[in-house]
């Protein structure tokens, strides 16, 4: 299953990938999904790469929302990952997050690529809602949700226990 925007091709990882990125072996991560990638997963989600691993692992058949890839068409370079965990829970939410690595940011990726996200979790008619949390201060992340189309309808503490605001956008 791949995506394509204007620039982007985005795929999901499965377990053997990301046991690849998580041990740093690019070489076999070219040659599972063809594309290159960095050995460290972008800032933020290099941090989770192994519970991320875990819950692809034990998520059966809805592997496919953990974790997506985000490569340039035109290089296969990887310039960022993102995803929801495992999907829609009982009441249709899922929670989505994106990383881009330093070098390729600022230049509309990440919003090309949550843009993208967005529209397929709402392709699922589990999906009600669609949310993310942004530190109040990082603007350009604010920017990127409120493009997908998500408006702040509060504040909340991440497990950090730092401020969060909480972008929501329903079906």
């Amino acid at each position: 299953m791949r995506l394509s925007t204007a620039r982007l091709e985005l795929f999901p990882l499965d377990v053997r990938a990301l046991d690849a990125w998580v041990a740093g072996d690019v070489q076999l991560l070219r040659e599972l999904t063809g594309v290159q990638f960095q050995p460290v997963a972008p800032p933020l989600l290099d941090e989770d790469l192994r519970k991320l691993r875990d819950m692809v692992a034990g998520a059966g058949d809805a592997w496919c929302w953990a974790v997506w890839a985000f490569a340039l068409r035109e290089t296969g370079v990887v310039v960022g990952a993102g995803g929801c965990g495992a999907g829609p829970d009982a009441q249709g939410v899922v929670v989505f997050g994106y990383s881009i690595y330093p070098e390729h940011q600022r230049r509309g990726f990440a919003t090309e690529a949550s843009r993208a996200l967005v529209d397929w979790y709402f392709s699922d008619p589990r999906v009600q809602l669609v949310r993310a949390t942004v530190p109040p201060d990082h603007t350009p992340s604010v920017r990127v949700v409120e493009k997908c189309g998500l408006v702040r309808v509060g504040r909340d503490r991440d497990p950090s226990a730092q401020p969060v605001d909480v972008f929501e956008r329903r079906r």
